[in-house]
């Protein structure tokens, strides 16, 4: 409106020119004009200082919020957004009383999409409710919830602008980062594992060791060229790291035989590259 502006967008405003801030430290930031906001609010690729530069790292995305309140998806083009990401997302939400921001990782939202459809999504920060587990949907699916636990990194602006303590929160937000692209990269390619961390725990490195795994009669197809692409790449590396050494052991000997035979069999299904590749550089033939 001309002349004026409601107060509540402008503590909205605030909340997130401080996320921006903080995050600015240890990322290059850009924010989404707010006629093109469509669910992201930054744009950040992640920065690492190296021989007198800043290099540019893994890009990520994130929404910011000025409390705890969940992400809700519900209307149609809504749940097909949040599914069909293809940068790793996060949700930070910032604390002007206290100038500081918790960032959460949604990497757990694939748990749910690969497992059930709903008609709503709710993306919840903190621990699950009650008894219920880190992913929840309801029998009748009209919603699914899912917990994003703790935060991975939370910070104040003087955390942020310390170089030795933005370091260590650089290399946290990375791991997470690495995490959620790996989980995104490897379902568009038909390879339906979800890997995360459930023991974490904030500002400290996490380690893998939440992993699930999904599959479906429809992604026939799409397992046998993954399978074949797989078998293939592990044929020819055994067979590039044992020539060198003239390596004839028993183990050695007995995994390529197997593995030959399971080629052999799925000849026909190999893709053209792969057949080629282990014609030349194996001598295997139908």
């Amino acid at each position: 409106m001309p002349g004026a502006r409601h107060p509540s967008f402008r503590l909205g405003d605030r909340t997130q020119l401080l996320v921006q801030f903080c995050l600015n430290t240890i990322a290059f930031t850009t924010p989404a004009p707010r006629e093109e906001d469509i669910g992201h609010d930054l744009f950040c690729v992640l920065s690492e200082e190296r021989d007198g530069l800043l290099w540019a790292g893994p890009s990520f995305t994130v929404q910011v919020k000025s409390d705890g309140t969940p992400l809700v998806y519900e209307k149609p083009h809504e749940i097909q957004w949040i599914k069909e990401l293809e940068n790793p997302f996060f949700l930070a939400i910032g604390d002007r009383a206290n100038l500081s921001v918790d960032i959460y990782s949604t990497w757990a939202r694939l748990r749910g999409f690969l497992w059930k459809a709903a008609r709503r999504i709710v993306l919840r920060p903190g621990l699950p409710d009650g008894s219920r587990d880190q992913v929840w949907t309801a029998d009748d699916d009209s919603e699914q919830v899912i917990a994003l636990g703790k935060p991975v990194v939370r910070a104040t602006i003087q955390d942020f602008m310390d170089k030795s303590r933005a370091k260590v929160l650089t290399g946290v937000l990375r791991q997470w980062i690495v995490l959620d692209r790996m989980n995104i990269v490897n379902n568009l390619a038909g390879m339906h594992w979800v890997v995360g961390s459930q023991s974490y725990q904030t500002n400290e490195e996490c380690t893998a060791d939440a992993m699930q795994i999904f599959w479906n009669a429809k992604n026939f197809q799409k397992c046998r060229v993954n399978f074949g692409r797989a078998a293939t790449e592990l044929r020819l590396t055994i067979q590039q790291s044992l020539l060198p050494k003239g390596e004839s052991n028993p183990h050695h000997a007995a995994e390529v035989s197997a593995l030959d035979g399971v080629l052999c069999a799925y000849w026909n299904d190999l893709e053209p590259a792969s057949q080629e590749a282990l014609r030349q550089h194996v001598g295997m033939t139908a």
